[in-house]
């Protein structure tokens, strides 16, 4: 089946994801469920989003096909946040041991950073794992196998409840990748803020 890809469309999509999402209480990562169950709900979102989409839009999806669709779409997909994401990464790889720690799914995450991996000393994926960000026992699985000290470690994300608290409370230092300049609270401590990739290189020649 063949659909065009309006603007009200991906309204209406977006919209049902939101809704699917928080529904799905994914969000809630600091919780036990979520932590044990992650990826079972995960794809329980993926189902509950393309219902409320057909309800919405009137158009009948075979919801297994279509969550089938967009997990091969995700893993083909590969856009980086900045221009300069793979040379900057290219060039730390010279000096540091590069890890990409991401909770998500083994079948989506390998092949969306597929072009980092050459650089790549070790690749996490919660799926693998059988833990998620933020659990202690997520950023202990890591160093257990990189057998290394959390002050060896500086953990670089963009998300203060998944990356951030979670490598602190596990005793790394941690930089708060924040493009979009958002506010953090009072009470979350971050080593370093950078706004651009670019900065790292000044944060790591201290």
């Amino acid at each position: 089946m063949e659909i065009e890809c309006s603007d009200e469309f991906r309204i209406i999509d977006e919209k049902c994801g939101w809704r699917a999402w928080k529904e799905s209480g994914l969000e809630n990562t600091d919780t036990k469920d979520v932590q044990i169950n992650y990826h079972r709900i995960y794809y329980k979102y993926l189902q509950l989003h393309y219902k409320y989409l057909t309800e919405e839009s009137g158009i009948e999806f075979n919801t297994d096909e279509i969550v089938q669709c967009y997990l091969n779409a995700i893993a083909s997909s590969s856009v980086l946040n900045e221009q300069c994401t793979l040379t900057i990464y290219k060039e730390l790889a010279t000096d540091y041991n590069l890890v990409l720690a991401t909770n998500g799914l083994v079948q989506t995450q390998k092949k969306r950073v597929s072009i980092f991996l050459p650089y790549t000393h070790r690749i996490y994926i919660s799926e693998e794992m059988g833990v998620i960000k933020p659990t202690k026992e997520y950023f202990d699985y890591i160093l257990r196998d990189l057998n290394c000290s959390p002050v060896q470690c500086l953990m670089i994300g963009d998300s203060i409840k998944n990356d951030i608290v979670g490598a602190k409370e596990s005793g790394m230092d941690v930089c708060f990748y924040n493009p979009k300049h958002k506010n953090i609270s009072d009470n979350i401590l971050c080593d370093f803020e950078i706004y651009s990739l670019a900065e790292l290189k000044r944060i790591l020649q201290k």
